[in-house]
């Protein structure tokens, strides 16, 4: 089913001059839909200048980058996860707690550098963790940019805020608490439903129970944006009934 699959592209981060010219490959000519980054390249983020061209190109195909968390550099992991139960500090340096923590810092660390600020047609869509943390620290970063405004507004004329909600998606699977402020907040365009089979076996047998939920509580205008709506606007895809 050609017209109901997509794929993002794996790109060679490590030479980004090779990796934009793999994502207009991928884009131009095999049909892919973006690119998914593995989040720092060793230890550096998206903000450094080096991985310009890489954005660049994502901004000027219009397509989005979607950023996974990877492992933690050696410097955190000592740092942070040591002397744990081998098994509780993989856990607690990855799905359970660092692999989010990371990505808030990513998307966050983009923002403040100004990576939107130069590239305002970059979509970047995050794993989960835009349901567990950017969104309700927003506020803080806004109020913190208020407060230090002489220093960052030549970087950042806008607050944090207005770039997330411009340049920024968020995947999630399951997050009862953090979806019952997505109205509240008007995030709704700014979430896509995701499922994390196979790595989470479990979850695709039982992904209705799973939405409803998660997002019973949502209007029907906005549980179809979630749902859909928002990846078929991302994508390009025809909605179908």
């Amino acid at each position: 089913h050609p017209d109901r699959f997509g794929a993002f592209a794996a790109l060679p981060m490590s030479s980004p001059a090779v990796a934009a010219e793999e994502l207009r490959r991928a884009i131009e000519g095999l049909g892919l839909h973006g690119a998914m980054i593995q989040g720092h390249t060793r230890g550096t983020f998206l903000d450094d200048l080096a991985f310009d061209p890489v954005l660049a190109a994502a901004a000027a195909l219009q397509v989005p980058i979607y950023l996974h968390p990877g492992p933690p550099p050696e410097t955190v992991r000592l740092a942070y996860f040591n002397g744990l139960d081998p098994v509780a500090a993989a856990m607690l340096a990855t799905a359970g707690w660092g692999w989010h923590a990371e990505c808030g810092l990513h998307v966050l660390r983009m923002v403040l550098a100004g990576v939107f600020e130069r590239h305002p047609q970059l979509t970047l869509i995050t794993v989960e963790s835009g349901v567990g943390w950017v969104p309700w620290m927003l506020e803080a970063m806004d109020h913190s940019y208020r407060a230090h405004h002489m220093w960052v507004r030549p970087v950042i004329p806008e607050p944090p805020s207005f770039y997330y909600r411009r340049n920024c998606l968020s995947t999630f699977t399951e997050d009862h608490a953090g979806l019952r402020l997505v109205e509240e907040l008007d995030l709704v365009e700014n979430f896509l439903w995701s499922n994390d089979y196979p790595h989470h076996e479990g979850t695709w047998p039982h992904s209705a129970e799973a939405i409803e939920r998660t997002m019973g509580h949502l209007s029907d205008g906005a549980r179809a944006k979630v749902l859909g709506l928002n990846a078929a606007r991302l994508f390009g895809f025809e909605v179908r009934a």
